[in-house]
C-alpha cells in the first residue's frame, strides 16, 4: 500500500505548484512532464491524455534527467488522486525552482518535524 514520504515543508510547497500547474494547464489532475532551462523558465509541458500515458511521461522524463543532460525535468503524477500523487525532478537548482514556481523558499523549509536540516536537492522524488 502506497504512502507518503514527505519530510520536509518545500516537498510540500512543491506539490501545491504542481496540483495548481495541471488545474490551470488542463483544468483537471493530470500527469505532465515539464522540461526546463537552467533559470527554470519552462521550454516544454507534456501532460498525459488518452494518447499517452503517466508512464510514457515518466519513461521521458528519466530520458530527459539523464545525468548527460543539464535540462532539467519536473514529472507529476496524481496516479490515485486524491489519494496519492508522485513528484519528481532532476537538475533543477534551487533559484531555478524558486523562479519556476514562483516562491522563494524561506530556510525553515528545509527543516524536517525532527529536527534534520538538509541543503536543497536538485535531483529529488516523494509520494504525497
Amino acid at each position: 500500500m502506497p504512502h507518503s514520504t514527505v519530510e520536509f515543508p518545500f516537498e510540500e510547497i512543491v506539490f501545491a505548484f504542481a496540483c495548481d500547474y495541471s488545474k490551470r494547464h488542463v483544468a483537471a489532475m493530470r500527469s505532465f512532464l515539464l522540461l526546463a532551462d537552467d533559470e527554470g523558465n519552462v521550454i516544454s509541458t507534456q501532460f498525459s491524455s488518452t494518447d499517452t500515458s503517466p508512464r510514457d511521461l515518466s519513461n521521458a522524463a528519466a530520458l530527459a534527467g539523464d545525468e548527460d543532460c543539464t535540462r532539467g525535468s519536473f514529472f507529476f503524477d496524481p496516479f490515485d488522486w486524491p489519494e496519492y500523487a508522485w513528484v519528481a525532478w532532476k537538475n533543477i537548482n534551487r533559484p531555478a525552482m524558486e523562479r519556476l514556481i514562483s516562491v522563494a523558499f524561506d530556510e525553515s523549509a528545509f527543516l524536517s518535524p525532527l529536527g534534520l536540516r538538509m541543503p536543497w536537492p536538485s535531483n529529488w522524488s516523494f509520494m504525497i
